[in-house]
C-alpha cells in the first residue's frame, strides 16, 4: 500500500509525499528480507527496490538511495536477474553523478548500457525502456547542457539521439504508451538543448516532436515536459530569427506554469524544478 501511494505521489509530482511513503516502503522491504526463496516474485521485489530508491535520490538523500540500490543489485544477483542488475547500475551511476563522482558514474552507466542493450532479434519492452534510461543517464554524465558533466557534448548528443530514436519506435506502436513517451521527451529535450546553438533547425524539429507526443498524455509530468520544450524551442527560434514565434512559445510556457501554480517563482520550491 505504501509503495502504491508513493507512486501516486510521484505521478502527481508531490516529491515530499513520495519520500514519506518511500520511507515506509523501505521499512517494509527490510522486514520482508527477500532472498533466494523468493525467485518467483523477483521482478516485483526488484522493481519495488528500484522505485523506492528514486524519491531518496531526488530528495538528495543519496546515502539511503545508494543503500537501496546496493541491496537491490545484490538481490538481482541472488535471484539470477541480470537485467535488473543492469538497471540498478544506471541508478547507482546517477547517484554517483549527483555526488560529483563523474568517472565512476560513467563507468557504471557504460556497464548498464552494455547489459541492457536489446537483442537484435527482439526488442522486449521493459528491457528496452531501461536501456533507453541508461543511455540518457550516460549522456548526462558525458555532456548534458548547463549541468555538471565531463564536457563531451558530441558524445552526449550521440547517446541522446540513440535513446530518442529507440523510444520513438515504441511511441508509434502504441498511442497509450506513457513509458516510451516519457523517455522520448527526456532524451529529445536533452538532445535539442545541445543542438540549439550549433543546429537550431534540427533542435526545433526535435522539440516539436517532443511537444507533439507529450501532448498525447494528460498528466502533470508530461505537462512539465511540454513547458520545458516550449521554453527550449524559443531559444532555437531566436537563433533562427523567428522572434515573434519565440515570444509566443515563451508566453505559452509561462501561462502553463501559472495554470499549474508553479509561477510566479515564489511558488516554486528551490530545486523542485529540476526533478
Amino acid at each position: 500500500m505504501a509503495h502504491d501511494r508513493m507512486l501516486l505521489a510521484r505521478f502527481n509530482s508531490n516529491q515530499q509525499q513520495a519520500l514519506a511513503f518511500a520511507r515506509r516502503s523501505a521499512t517494509y522491504l527490510e522486514k520482508f528480507a527477500a532472498g533466494v526463496h523468493d525467485r518467483a516474485e523477483a521482478p516485483a521485489i526488484l522493481l519495488t527496490h528500484l522505485n523506492v530508491a528514486d524519491p531518496y535520490m531526488l530528495a538528495g538523500e543519496l546515502e539511503d538511495a545508494q543503500r537501496l540500490c546496493d541491496r537491490g543489485r545484490d538481490l538481482a544477483r541472488t535471484l539470477d536477474n541480470r537485467l535488473y542488475a543492469g538497471t540498478f547500475l544506471w541508478v547507482s551511476g546517477e547517484i554517483s553523478r549527483r555526488e560529483g563522482e563523474l568517472d565512476e558514474a560513467l563507468k557504471q552507466m557504460e556497464e548498464s548500457v552494455r547489459i541492457l542493450k536489446p537483442s537484435p532479434t527482439g526488442a522486449e519492452h521493459g528491457r528496452t525502456m531501461n536501456f533507453i534510461m541508461a543511455l540518457i543517464h550516460e549522456g548526462q554524465v558525458l555532456g548534458e547542457e548547463d549541468a555538471i558533466s565531463l564536457g563531451e557534448s558530441e558524445a552526449a548528443a550521440d547517446r541522446f539521439q540513440l535513446a530518442f530514436e529507440t523510444a520513438d519506435k515504441f511511441v508509434h506502436q502504441d498511442l497509450q504508451d506513457q513509458a516510451s513517451r516519457g523517455r522520448l521527451a527526456s532524451a529529445g529535450i536533452k538532445l535539442a538543448d545541445i543542438l540549439r546553438r550549433s543546429n537550431p533547425s534540427r533542435a526545433l524539429a526535435t522539440y516539436d516532436h517532443v511537444l507533439r507526443h507529450s501532448s498525447e498524455i494528460d498528466n502533470p509530468s508530461f505537462a512539465r515536459y511540454q513547458i520545458t520544450a516550449l521554453a527550449g524551442s524559443s531559444t532555437a527560434l531566436l537563433r533562427l530569427h523567428r522572434v515573434r514565434e519565440a515570444r509566443r512559445r515563451l508566453d505559452t510556457a509561462f501561462e502553463r506554469l501559472r495554470q499549474m501554480n508553479l509561477y510566479p517563482a515564489d511558488k516554486i520550491k528551490p530545486g523542485s524544478e529540476a526533478d
